[in-house]
């Protein structure tokens, strides 16, 4: 009997432990430091064209929406803005915060008009109970010539506003059949990076921003500037890359990720934000990772108001300087620029290290790594999870 009920006692010790990276996959941050004033953000250049980002305050996905942010900087022939309901800190899931240049109101005061608007995945946003201010606000946008753009699970928002309505939509392989169900309007477009239906269109899951938002620089700014941005980002594919292999998470996936959080040591992974970070390559990095499943994942600066990003993003942390020396590895984007300050933070830490020379593209390097340090099984389960086939 005692033997009985010391198995069930490390049972249940096992599922406590291991719900605690679950949860953390699915935690809504919140913003607990001194909100910074926002950048003072200058008009819009007349002779550019101009790019809203859709942001949610509460929850944002951060490939979705960093994503695109840097692809469109980097074509040097836009106005990029992100935008919110509210102008207080977004949180970017998961990862840090950043404040939107603009919120609705004020695009509506200044009658700033986009060429093209961006729906990423609103991470908090129920999937069930879309926010009516959100979809009535990209509706009221709708012009024939301007562009929208649906990123992964901004699918869900994308569906609701109607604008799809017998359009071709796609989305995440593992999210498509939810949509299919509580919309039943769009074409569900499965095995493809992103569609195209006239001025609308949309990409699969996560990774697939990037060839969504190169497919809209492409139409928009032409052939030549996409190539440039391509070779920027270190695109692994000389051309875009259209065919997608839509494979949902399984049963087998999930046995993979219980076991994992389970039987191995989950990580505390810390990221370290440095000033002029590349946008890019900081929300691969921190999209993999999360989808590792670590017992915790939090960036860090050694300014608590964060840093400025490579174009011109206020980044703030999600945890405080003084906790980083708990963390188990640190990741560093550029170790050779450490300020002083940040080498004593830094201390004798684990240090996961990227090169700025390094010519590969960000996702290939980080699943590199997460296969060599966690196995195959976990490796496809992280490129499942970022719908990166």
């Amino acid at each position: 009997m005692t033997r009985i009920f010391t198995s069930i006692v490390l049972l249940v010790t096992l599922l406590v432990a291991g719900c605690s990276p679950i949860k953390e996959f699915s935690r809504v941050p919140e913003y607990a430091g001194i909100t910074p004033e926002r950048t003072k953000t200058t008009m819009p250049d007349s002779k550019k064209k101009t790019i809203l980002l859709l942001a949610y305050n509460k929850g944002t996905e951060i490939f979705d929406l960093m994503a695109p942010f840097n692809l469109f900087n980097l074509t040097e022939q836009a106005n990029v803005y992100i935008v919110a309901p509210e102008k207080g800190p977004i949180a970017v899931m998961q990862g840090f915060f950043t404040l939107p240049h603009y919120t609705f109101r004020e695009i509506d005061s200044l009658k700033i008009q986009p060429s093209v608007i961006v729906i990423p995945n609103f991470s908090a946003m129920g999937k069930t109970q879309q926010d009516p201010v959100v979809v009535n606000w990209i509706k009221s946008k709708y012009t024939d010539t301007t562009i929208f753009l649906s990123v992964c699970a901004g699918s869900f928002t994308a569906a609701a506003t109607g604008l799809y309505d017998g359009k071709a939509l796609t989305t995440h392989a593992s999210d498509i059949q939810l949509n299919m169900k509580l919309f039943s309007a769009p074409a569900w477009t499965t095995a493809v990076t992103y569609t195209k239906a006239g001025n609308l269109y949309s990409t699969a899951g996560v990774s697939n921003a990037t060839e969504g938002g190169l497919a809209v620089i492409r139409d928009v700014f032409g052939e030549q500037t996409m190539q440039r941005v391509m070779k920027q980002v270190y695109y692994p594919h000389a051309t875009l890359r259209t065919k997608h292999e839509s494979i949902a998470i399984d049963g087998r996936n999930k046995k993979h990720i219980l076991s994992k959080v389970l039987f191995k040591k989950d990580d505390k992974v810390a990221v370290l934000l440095q000033e002029g970070v590349d946008e890019f390559k900081l929300a691969a990095i921190l999209d993999a990772y999360h989808r590792t499943f670590p017992a915790t994942l939090h960036t860090y600066a050694v300014n608590p108001d964060g840093v400025i990003s490579r174009f011109g993003l206020r980044i703030m942390p999600s945890a405080h300087i003084q906790q980083l020396h708990k963390s188990d590895e640190l990741h560093i984007l550029s170790k050779d620029a450490l300020s002083e300050k940040e080498k004593k933070a830094v201390g004798k830490l684990p240090v996961v290290e990227y090169s700025p020379q390094s010519t590969r593209y960000i996702y290939d390097e980080c699943l590199d790594r997460i296969g060599k340090k966690l196995g195959s099984k976990m490796h496809i389960v992280t490129k499942r999870l970022l719908d990166y086939n």
